[in-house]
């Protein structure tokens, strides 16, 4: 007997999720990100270097870890716990580490059995069976440091000495919570790095494109590279607007860009649109810069040429 499988039901659905993506690009650089270890990575994120083009089912897990945060919420409510998820304007907590850094958080939660009255940020993740393993096994500062880094910048900037890290096994529904603590020596060393980032007019250098983080292996051998690859090691172009070209600049005292070559301030639909003329900054870009004149000609490492007009 034949199966009448339809296929095109997933593709559709996945295409959906491609039409009605969120912009990915955000204004500021966010605590989440601020853990990983490539501070190119970092910049190239903040200056919104390359459109990362989620496929639609990469779009559907990303949807279905929001609405786990929003189950977990509801369990540990029902648990007893005291959950604070929005602030008095119905928004998350929006945590303020300087100007072009921050984040939001998950919620805030009092009730732990043994400190009752103390105030815990609530981070919640999901994970697939080994990498939830990993975590219960090792502890979340040893498994996922960038989650423990994203924590100690919430505790930050909310004055909060504690948080709760929450973990949901996405093949067993098993929990996982670890509290962790407020490092202050940690956190201000992250919150120092990201102003590094947001201040630096031209990109970190390149790590070796063999090894973590810019390509992971699997047993395998299946390679993942990082979303900036190609940027980084290949022959893409930068995005353009104006946070890859050379004439803007930004505010390490508040959250303003400007454009050297028109004197405007630039407003975050300005950043995204430019002005049609925008020149990349050339470290951004994996060539030889072999022309400058009203435009810029790069040559990658195969002879091929691109010029910027």
């Amino acid at each position: 007997m034949t199966r009448d499988t339809r296929p095109e039901i997933a593709d559709l659905v996945y295409e959906s999720y491609e039409r009605d993506a969120d912009d990915w690009r955000r204004d500021h650089l966010g605590a989440s990100l601020l853990g990983h270890r490539c501070e190119r990575y970092l910049w190239l994120s903040f200056r919104w270097a390359l459109d990362p083009k989620h496929p639609g089912k990469r779009l559907k897990l990303f949807g279905r870890g929001h609405q786990e945060e929003i189950q977990v919420v509801r369990d540990l409510r029902r648990a007893g716990f005291k959950i604070r998820a929005f602030d008095a304007d119905g928004k998350q907590y929006l945590v303020d580490n300087g100007p072009h850094l921050g984040g939001s958080v998950d919620g805030l939660i009092q009730g732990l059995p043994d400190d009752p009255h103390e105030t815990h940020i609530l981070e919640i993740k999901t994970a697939n069976r080994k990498n939830f393993d990993r975590v219960r096994d090792k502890g979340v500062k040893s498994s996922q440091p960038r989650h423990a880094a994203q924590m100690q910048l919430y505790m930050l900037g909310l004055g909060i000495k504690k948080a709760l890290y929450v973990a949901i096994c996405k093949d067993t529904d098993d929990i996982y919570a670890e509290r962790v603590t407020f490092d202050e020596k940690k956190a201000l060393a992250l919150r120092d790095k990201g102003v590094r980032i947001v201040e630096a007019d031209e990109p970190p250098a390149r790590l070796d494109p063999d090894f973590p983080p810019c390509v992971l292996t699997s047993k395998d051998g299946t390679r993942y590279p990082c979303d900036f690859y190609e940027l980084c090691h290949g022959t893409a172009m930068p995005e353009r607007n104006c946070r890859t070209c050379v004439h803007s600049t930004t505010s390490s005292v508040e959250t303003s860009w400007s454009c050297a070559a028109t004197g405007s301030e630039l407003s975050p639909a300005d950043q995204r649109t430019g002005c049609g003329s925008q020149m990349s900054i050339p470290p951004i870009v994996n060539a030889e810069v072999v022309s400058v004149e009203d435009s810029i000609t790069y040559q990658f490492d195969d002879g091929t040429q691109v010029t910027e007009e």
